[in-house]
C-alpha cells in the first residue's frame, strides 16, 4: 500500500519543483535576450531584458542567463507605453554574484516618460558571473526595458 503512495509522489514532487520559480516571481516577468560577440572581435556583450513588475510589489528580481565578464560600457532604461509605464523615480539594479550593482547606482531614480541613458565612465565591471535584474517603485504591473552593452 505505502509503495503505491511512493509511486505517485515522485510525479508530484517533481511537478511542484518545476512550479516553485513561477511561485515565487508571482506575477513579474522579464523576457530576457541577450547576445555575445556582437563586434567582429568577439568583445562586445549585449544584454536586453523587458520587464513587468509584480502585480502586487511594483518590482522585479530575475537571474539573467549566462556568464558576464567584462566592463559596462552603456546603459539605456526604456520605459513602457502610455498606461503601463514604470512609476516616476523607479530604481534599477543588476546586481552580480557578490550582490554589487555593476550599474553603479547609475540605474536609480529612472524617469516614467523618457529614454535615458548613461556612459561607461558611470558604470562599473562583472567578471564572470551571473546577473540578477532588479527593478523596485515601479508600480505594480508596470513595464520597461534595459539595454546593457558589456565590453
Amino acid at each position: 500500500m505505502n509503495r503505491r503512495y511512493f509511486i505517485w509522489a515522485i510525479p508530484l514532487l517533481i511537478i511542484a519543483v518545476a512550479l516553485l520559480p513561477l511561485i515565487y516571481a508571482a506575477g513579474s516577468a522579464v523576457v530576457e535576450t541577450g547576445s555575445k560577440n556582437l563586434s567582429p572581435g568577439g568583445s562586445v556583450q549585449f544584454i536586453k531584458a523587458a520587464w513587468t513588475a509584480d502585480d502586487g510589489t511594483g518590482s522585479v528580481a530575475i537571474a539573467l542567463t549566462g556568464l558576464w565578464d567584462g566592463k559596462v560600457m552603456y546603459l539605456a532604461t526604456v520605459p513602457g507605453t502610455a498606461g503601463t509605464q514604470p512609476d516616476d523615480n523607479y530604481d534599477l539594479t543588476i546586481t552580480d554574484g557578490n550582490s554589487l550593482d555593476i550599474l553603479s547606482g547609475a540605474g536609480a531614480n529612472r524617469d516614467e516618460l523618457n529614454t535615458e541613458y548613461v556612459l561607461g565612465t558611470s558604470l562599473g565591471a562583472v567578471a564572470m558571473q551571473t546577473l540578477t535584474l532588479n527593478v523596485s517603485n515601479a508600480g505594480n504591473s508596470n513595464t520597461g526595458t534595459v539595454y546593457v552593452w558589456i565590453k
